[in-house]
């Protein structure tokens, strides 16, 4: 028979670390460094993957909007057939009081006319539709952020007919390559200037523009 020895105390308090075993259960200052360079390298790596992934989108909804205005663009040559495009002058902008083809072109995006206000200013009352999402604020002076191409052969109205509609309305290939519209600057990324801007072609497409 096992007799009880009353002396013996068994204890339900779990044994506590001590000394060097306690030691080695925490961080040292070189292991949380040496974390800290991990986190910052894979973040380095992550926040390039991020950025490019927010401009795809960017990019994207630019090329909504070209896409949009070759729709306008197609109803209002139907409109006003032979003319391809409403007519434009150099050097145009809401700034100087000359907002064409917008004008024009308004009724068919379903959008209103940009006005410049003097106080401000800058253009307000602008459409989404009318601004890149990667346009650094270039929108603000213009009232929109594309570059109407035409421009380079519509200096005068008699221009329209003359020059731009035969080049554009030519059954050349290279005339459905020509851009109607470009992005007003090199905002998208790229090596180079014509692989950073979107553009609205002459048969609808749009996409990178690549000079010929």
């Amino acid at each position: 028979m096992r007799m009880h020895n009353p002396c013996v105390r068994v204890s339900s308090q779990p044994l506590k670390r001590t000394g060097h075993a306690a030691h080695l259960s925490g961080f040292t200052i070189i292991e949380l460094m040496v974390s800290i360079s991990i986190i910052a390298v894979l973040l380095g790596f992550l926040f390039p993957a991020l950025a490019s992934a927010r401009e795809a989108g960017r990019r994207a909804r630019c090329l909504a909007n070209l896409h949009n205005f070759g729709l306008a663009f197609e109803m209002y040559g139907s409109d006003h057939h032979p003319e391809p495009f409403p007519f434009a002058a150099e050097n145009f902008s809401a700034l100087m009081g000359w907002n064409d083809p917008l004008t024009a072109l308004a009724p068919y995006l379903g959008v209103p006319v940009p006005t410049f206000d003097t106080a401000k200013k800058r253009v307000v009352n602008v459409s989404e539709v009318l601004i890149c999402p990667s346009d650094p604020g270039d929108w603000r002076l213009d009232g929109w952020s594309y570059y109407y191409f035409p421009t380079e052969m519509m200096q005068f109205p008699k221009d329209l007919l003359a020059k731009a509609a035969p080049q554009y309305r030519s059954l050349h290939s290279s005339s459905e390559a020509l851009p109607v519209l470009l992005d007003g600057g090199p905002w998208h990324n790229g090596p180079t200037i014509q692989q950073r801007q979107n553009a609205l072609r002459f048969d609808g497409g749009a996409g990178v523009w690549t000079a010929r």
